[in-house]
């Protein structure tokens, strides 16, 4: 599995489920605003019904998804959400992957949007994320002190040759 944005030791935080919550959301509002598309309506009202239906399946799930999070994103204290990951009891799917999983239909719905529908999609920029990366910290901080470790023993091994070959007592 790919290495997730916000996390803490690879699990992601609740403040990250917000920032997903957020985003699932605009998404959500971006196909509300085009479900009415009339020209794909009259051109294949047998198409666009079947479409419409598979999103208002789909939009079910999802919402569902997001009020849950929604409630475990409350019980955290605003100032823990940072550091805290986002967990489930051992076989129940934790909210992040809930949201991820209900998410899967929708790429397959916009591109059927598309491709038949004749009407544009809307434009704008989904919100960006707001919760810190503490595993990227850490990871850069790492890579800091390592240079420094490395440029420090480069620097020691040069010194001390030096006192070697040129100082010392001389007699």
């Amino acid at each position: 599995m790919a290495r997730r944005v916000g996390t803490i030791l690879g699990k992601p935080t609740y403040a990250e489920l917000a920032d997903l919550v957020a985003v699932q959301r605009f998404n959500l509002a971006q196909l509300e605003s085009v479900k009415e598309c009339p020209a794909w309506a009259d051109k294949d009202p047998v198409g666009f019904g079947a479409w419409a239906g598979q999103v208002f399946d789909a939009e079910a799930t999802m919402n569902k998804a997001l009020t849950d999070a929604d409630a475990q994103i409350a019980l955290i204290p605003e100032g823990l959400r940072d550091v805290t990951p986002v967990v489930a009891p051992l076989g129940v799917t934790n909210a992040w992957d809930a949201i991820l999983a209900a998410a899967q239909p929708f790429h397959a719905l916009v591109a059927t949007f598309t491709a038949k529908s004749g009407c544009a999609w809307p434009s704008g920029t989904p919100p960006q994320p707001t919760a810190p990366d503490f595993d990227l910290k850490v990871y850069q901080w790492t890579g800091k002190a390592l240079s420094a470790i490395q440029f420090g023993g480069s620097t020691l091994v040069i010194l001390a040759l030096a006192f070697l070959l040129f100082g010392g007592n001389r007699r």
